[in-house]
């Protein structure tokens, strides 16, 4: 009932702008309708009718009779079916009650209402206020919000409304493009969302273990200890034997890969510096 008669605060803003530029001590339509909602109790109704309200002279010619909200009916879209408003001969209350009684409403997106825009529709099927948008500007909303701003959760575009869009209405209402992106975008958060998960599950403590076990197999099969600081040290297949435990992290260590005999003296004095077994030892000539 409250919704209804916020409604008509509406209409007055839309339809009659002028009535603000009024004469000195006359009271706005708009003063009288925050005076109406105002007396609005949600346990008892209107504590008090708006007949009671003191109108100046503009609006008693003669006085329009009005009942209160109390009886208001509306359906499951809050929208009035029996309107208890006797209305009197002001014309600008006039506009404003018959719009309200007609059961008028605009589109949020273009401001049409129903009879011109060919019939309003509630944006989504579990949206419980009146019908605030015309077919092609949801079509339209939802191509803006998929393509051009690249979401997946769809709001519903009623102010205070917190229903979304689902998967079945975009499918229903999108136009080709919105669709088209929108499996795209969703696609890739399934993507990103399975990568994630199998992060989550590798970071695990016994998924670490397994980890751990596997870096130490592959450090005793592939890599050999320095001789001088015992850090492992791999080489590539085709590389050389000539190894050095290179900085940083390595001592800086030169030696022979295959007998990991230091280097230093295999260079000063020849290769019989090299362990006997050693495919690059040459022994003395005498």
């Amino acid at each position: 009932m409250i919704e209804t008669a916020l409604s008509l605060l509406d209409y007055i803003s839309v339809l009659a702008p002028p009535v603000f530029s009024r004469p000195v001590g006359v009271t706005p339509v708009k003063d009288i309708m925050s005076y109406y909602t105002s007396s609005y109790d949600p346990r008892t109704g209107l504590s008090h009718p708006l007949e009671s309200l003191m109108l100046p002279s503009h609006y008693r010619q003669p006085v329009p009779t009005l009942a209160t909200f109390r009886n208001v009916q509306v359906n499951r879209h809050h929208e009035p079916v029996s309107w208890p408003l006797v209305i009197g001969y002001d014309p600008l209350i006039n506009r404003i009650l018959i719009r309200g009684r007609s059961g008028s409403y605009n589109c949020v997106i273009c401001l049409s209402d129903d009879s011109s825009s060919g019939g309003l529709c509630v944006p989504t099927p579990r949206c419980t206020h009146v019908r605030s948008i015309c077919p092609a500007c949801r079509t339209q909303y939802l191509n803006n919000m998929i393509c051009v701003q690249g979401l997946t959760r769809v709001s519903c575009p009623q102010n205070g409304c917190h229903q979304y869009f689902s998967e079945a209405d975009i499918e229903r209402w999108g136009d080709s493009a919105s669709k088209s992106r929108y499996h795209y975008l969703i696609g890739i958060r399934r993507t990103a969302l399975e990568s994630l998960r199998n992060v989550q599950a590798a970071a695990t403590p016994r998924n670490k273990r397994a980890d751990e076990q596997a870096s130490a197999e592959y450090i005793r099969v592939y890599t050999k200890p320095c001789p001088s600081c015992a850090a492992p040290i791999a080489k590539y297949d085709d590389g050389c034997d000539h190894m050095k435990c290179a900085p940083p992290g390595g001592c800086g260590f030169e030696f022979c890969w295959l007998c990991l005999c230091d280097f230093e003296p295999i260079r000063q004095d020849g290769n019989h510096r090299h362990e006997s077994f050693c495919k690059h030892y040459r022994a003395i000539e005498r």
